[in-house]
């Protein structure tokens, strides 16, 4: 779960069952037409734009500082994807630099035996994969901030993220 910024605001919604018995859901947008959501890689043709912004983490040391280095983000999905990573300190304190904005991207297609079709899977595919990103600064806690925006890749799990830090000294 996470926003979705729609180019149009939703004034109606409804869930119902479908004839295959799954939930479908349907909107109204303010310019006038009838939309079905979690259907398809975009919305109708435009990219669907994401964000997730996690709480501020204290890893067991609220008053303790954290020289923060490297974060593993493990996602899975079933296709190739991207989107972009960065992260606030200390309660998004001003007294911080701004950290830099790295790409995570990759590409996770995976065959199990008889349910793939033939030339069209790989053999050393994966289906979960932690990506590796830049994670700056020192602190006594910090937040991950994810985004992206595309209207072609399959949906993703951001599953868990692995903070590796050095514990540094307490806060006076």
């Amino acid at each position: 779960m996470t926003t979705m910024y729609f180019p149009n605001p939703v004034t109606c919604i409804s869930s119902m069952e479908g004839a295959d018995g799954l939930e479908q859901i349907y909107f109204g947008s303010s310019d006038g037409f009838i939309y079905q959501a979690e259907i398809g890689r975009s919305f109708d043709g435009d990219n669907i734009e994401w964000s997730g912004d996690l709480s501020f983490n204290h890893f067991g040391g609220p008053r303790q500082l954290k020289q923060f280095r490297k974060c593993a983000i493990e996602v899975s999905s079933d296709g190739y994807f991207e989107f972009s990573f960065t992260h606030s300190l200390a309660y998004g304190s001003s007294n911080y630099g701004s950290s830099a904005t790295s790409s995570v991207l990759a590409d996770l297609i995976s065959g199990t035996w008889d349910t793939f079709v033939w030339d069209s899977f790989y053999w050393d595919g994966g289906s979960l994969e932690p990506s590796e990103a830049d994670l700056t600064g020192t602190a006594e806690n910090v937040s991950l901030i994810f985004y992206g925006s595309s209207d072609a890749f399959l949906p993703f799990t951001l599953n868990s993220a692995i903070i590796h830090f050095t514990p540094r000294r307490l806060m006076r």
